[in-house]
């Protein structure tokens, strides 16, 4: 089964269900997703690579940090966000603690008014009933954004 999403009810903020066949897959769909909840539609160039590394201590912290590093691109530099490369991605045991890293490349272009479609503002990334989870050969998350 290919890589997908469901938006799923919630009061106030976005929830959304987000499935792939590995764990790369279900980061890239789901940082995919951010983006297309920020900006609805509208064709992305990829004239501009950002490198992102992150460490975490769990899956969790490691995808709510990797967003927010979505988030702060957008707001900082108004990035949209068109593909993503994904390096590395893995839990890397040793020492007093488990480690999780991520290591990618966001490929997009600036905000064009023109030709992007803005869509809602999501103010954070939230842990409220994030959950991941394998079942059978397909990874799975629940993340809640917060608008």
């Amino acid at each position: 089964m290919p890589s997908g999403h469901e938006f799923l009810e919630h009061t106030a903020d976005v929830q959304v269900h987000v499935w792939g066949h590995s764990m790369e897959a279900l980061f890239k769909e789901t940082g995919m997703v951010l983006m297309s909840i920020i900006v609805e539609s509208g064709e992305v160039r990829l004239e501009k690579q950002i490198d992102i590394t992150v460490e975490a201590e769990d899956w969790e912290s490691l995808i709510f940090d990797w967003l927010t590093e979505f988030l702060y691109y957008f707001d900082t530099e108004l990035f949209v966000v068109g593909d993503i490369d994904i390096h590395e991605l893995e839990d890397r045991e040793g020492g007093e603690e488990d480690r999780f890293i991520i290591k990618s490349s966001l490929k997009g272009e600036r905000y064009d008014k023109e030709r992007h479609v803005p869509g809602t503002e999501v103010k954070a990334i939230t842990y409220s009933y994030m959950k991941i989870w394998q079942k059978e050969n397909q990874f799975h998350m629940k993340i809640v954004f917060d608008i």
